[in-house]
């Protein structure tokens, strides 16, 4: 149940919540400005199709927010007629967080009667019924942040008898199973949840509605669950979310070292996290925390459990994706102004070189390389050198690949990177140093 005390005394949080809820529901919705009684009226325009044209009718919406008090809506708090004739309408509808009176309802009847004004009103209850339509959830979070909390599982039909959309704590997330007609894992999904929320206690106020904020937050937002019931594990496939154009806070490793590798395993079951790295304006009018058009190009990896392309966990053998290459451009920039950069980067060539020529000319793992820096250089202990081996490393390697010193080998897994021509010429196979050309 939702406790509308939650929205403030003053009326304004109650007055934008009812605003959202009338756009959601497909409705024209303008400001009146503020009335005699201090709140501000709504206009809202009704449309349908007749039979020959667009019907229209104009609604005054009148909100009376007295959850604090819990005090009834009466016929002295309203001047129906008056308002409505200043802007031509011919509906009124009252919104209350409370309820109205007996005699307000048998007022509202003889108008209706009498006076051939359509009125119709929403106390809490009726409120409550629309924000728990699927379309509203969302309205549900960002105005009801405690009450979200509380609200159990809503699972949704589709099409396919071993699909599901559900709705849980502020999340959308679509449940499939391989075999089951039924989900019967909710409770497992929702340590999945906590687990997910434990990675750092992300704040999730204000995702979406009236109150659109500015400021670069980040998200890890939970798309689908997969469970696999024939052998027991789930697969889980997770959104990080970072504002365009900034760099994320977390990396890749993060993620392998917290949910691949701490968390792959949850009360005994077998756990699989695909991840993937999203850029949005959170800012934007298109924004949406759960937008349609992160689900609906992944749909069928959710349906059966397969990875997405772009999920960082397929470039575990890549050289490095777009992502890293992000957080090592913002970075670089930092490192060249604080150490010798240009020495180091050159011992850096050399390692890779050697690191290959170790392999007696054959391959190495990106993987493998970054491991062999991090072990012959002491950087993990030191803040001011923290990740700087793998920052060298990725640019060195870019370098190299860009000079066609290093090349990939084509009949190997992705981020197999093997010495070319060039580069066996340009070096002395049992000297790691390059030669100048």
């Amino acid at each position: 149940m939702l406790n509308f005390k939650e929205l403030g005394r003053d009326g304004v949080k109650f007055e934008k919540l009812i605003r959202e809820l009338l756009l959601s529901e497909g409705l024209e919705v303008h400001w009146t400005g503020v009335g005699p009684d201090g709140d501000k009226d709504l206009i809202v325009i009704e449309s349908y199709d007749g039979l020959l044209s667009t019907i229209k009718r104009k609604w005054v919406v009148q909100c009376k927010h007295n959850a604090h008090s819990g005090k009834s809506v009466s016929k002295g708090d309203l001047n129906i007629m008056e308002t409505c004739l200043a802007v031509d309408a011919t509906g009124y509808l009252l919104v209350c967080s409370t309820q109205p009176t007996s005699g307000l309802i048998r007022h509202f009847e003889e108008i209706n009667n009498t006076r051939g004004l359509e009125i119709k009103y929403w106390d809490s209850i009726e409120i409550e019924k629309r924000l728990m339509k699927p379309n509203n959830y969302h309205l549900v979070d960002v105005f009801f942040e405690e009450s979200s909390k509380k609200v159990g599982w809503k699972l949704l039909n589709t099409q396919d008898s071993s699909f599901w959309m559900a709705y849980f704590k502020r999340y959308f997330i679509y449940l499939s199973s391989r075999d089951s007609l039924t989900f019967s894992n909710l409770k497992f999904v929702e340590k999945i949840i906590e687990t997910i929320e434990g990675f750092n206690a992300i704040d999730k106020r204000e995702l979406v509605g009236m109150e659109r904020w500015t400021n670069h937050r980040e998200y890890l937002m939970p798309r689908a669950v997969y469970y696999d019931d024939k052998n027991t594990n789930f697969t889980v496939f997770l959104d990080y979310m970072f504002y365009s154009g900034t760099k994320p806070k977390a990396r890749v490793v993060d993620f392998r070292k917290y949910f691949t590798e701490k968390n792959c395993n949850i009360d005994g079951v077998s756990v699989e996290w695909d991840i993937l790295f999203v850029q949005a304006n959170f800012s934007s009018d298109h924004f949406r925390i759960n937008h349609k058009d992160y689900y609906r190009r992944y749909i069928d990896s959710f349906k059966i459990g397969y990875s997405r392309e772009e999920s960082f966990t397929n470039y575990e053998y890549e050289d490095y994706n777009y992502i890293e290459k992000l957080i090592i451009d913002y970075e670089l920039t930092e490192l060249k102004e604080n150490i010798g950069y240009e020495r180091f980067f050159n011992e850096y060539q050399n390692d890779i070189i050697g690191c290959l020529k170790s392999e007696y000319g054959g391959s190495a793992l990106i993987e493998k390389v970054l491991d062999h820096f991090r072990l012959n250089n002491d950087f993990d202990n030191d803040d001011v050198y923290k990740n700087v081996w793998q920052i060298f490393c990725l640019n060195s390697i870019e370098e190299l690949r860009a000079k066609e010193i290093i090349i990939s080998k084509e009949t190997s897994p992705k981020g197999v990177i093997i010495l070319s021509e060039k580069g066996k010429r340009m070096c002395d196979f049992y000297n790691t140093s390059l030669r100048k050309m």
